[in-house]
C-alpha cells in the first residue's frame, strides 16, 4: 500500500508533493502558458487583420455564458450526457469568442471602422453596386 506523508490544515488532509512532482508541475504550467500565449497572439493578429481590411464587420451577439451552462440537473431530474456537455463547454470557452469580440470592438474603433452586433437569427444581406465578373 502506497502512503503519502500528510499534513492537516483547516481540517483537510493533503499530501506533500515530492520534488519530482513539483518539477513536472512546472513543465505542465509552461506548456499551458505557451498555449495561452499562442491563442492570444492568434486572436490579436486575426482581429488586427479584420479591422484593417474591412470598414463594416457584423458579428452575432453570442451568449457564451448561456452556451456553456452545466447540464448537471437535479436529483429528481438528472442531466443527460453531462460529460459530453462538459467537454463541449471546455471547447467553447477555449475558443475565446468573448475576447475576440472585445478585441474586434476596440480595434474597429481605433481604425475608424464599425462593428455591428446581430441578434440571434438576424440576417444581413450585403449587396454590391457594381456587378463583379468571376475570376478567370
Amino acid at each position: 500500500m502506497l502512503t503519502f506523508p500528510i499534513t492537516e490544515r483547516n481540517g483537510l488532509f493533503q499530501f506533500k508533493p515530492s520534488n519530482n512532482w513539483k518539477k513536472a508541475k512546472i513543465i505542465v504550467q509552461k506548456i499551458h502558458t505557451n498555449i495561452a500565449n499562442a491563442r492570444k497572439d492568434f486572436l490579436h493578429k486575426t482581429t488586427t487583420t479584420i479591422s484593417k481590411n474591412h470598414a463594416l464587420v457584423c458579428v452575432e451577439d453570442l451568449l457564451v455564458s448561456n452556451m456553456s451552462k452545466s447540464t448537471k440537473g437535479s436529483r429528481e431530474q438528472p442531466g443527460k450526457k453531462v460529460r459530453q456537455k462538459a467537454g463541449l463547454n471546455r471547447n467553447i470557452l477555449d475558443q475565446g469568442w468573448g475576447i475576440f469580440r472585445s478585441q474586434l470592438e476596440y480595434k474597429m474603433e481605433w481604425n475608424g471602422g464599425m462593428l455591428r452586433l446581430l441578434a440571434r437569427g438576424e440576417m444581413v444581406v450585403v449587396s454590391r453596386s457594381k456587378k463583379q465578373e468571376p475570376p478567370k
